[in-house]
């Protein structure tokens, strides 16, 4: 029986230590700026349902229309199905 190659796992000998603020530390102005507001973030799931919609009619993604499909393609219910399969 053929061996498996060994494999190795490695690390950089430097590292950069980024120190990242709390969220409980920031003021709202802060916050907004960096964090999705509830209506941004439902904006954003409809924009994803809206192209799931589109993917399983089986219609062609226009990105020049706003769509995206950068990692909704398991979402789908056929590709859904045949990545539980596997």
């Amino acid at each position: 029986k053929e061996e498996a190659p060994q494999r190795k796992v490695s690390f950089f000998a430097r590292v950069r230590i980024m120190r990242i603020t709390n969220r409980k530390d920031l003021n709202k102005t802060q916050i907004k700026r960096v964090w999705y507001s509830r209506d941004e973030f439902k904006d954003i799931r409809k924009e994803c349902f809206d192209t799931i919609k589109v993917m399983q009619d089986g219609d062609i993604v226009d990105e020049d229309e706003g769509f995206c499909t950068l990692g909704l393609e398991y979402k789908t219910k056929a590709n859904y199905k045949a990545r539980q399969r596997n």
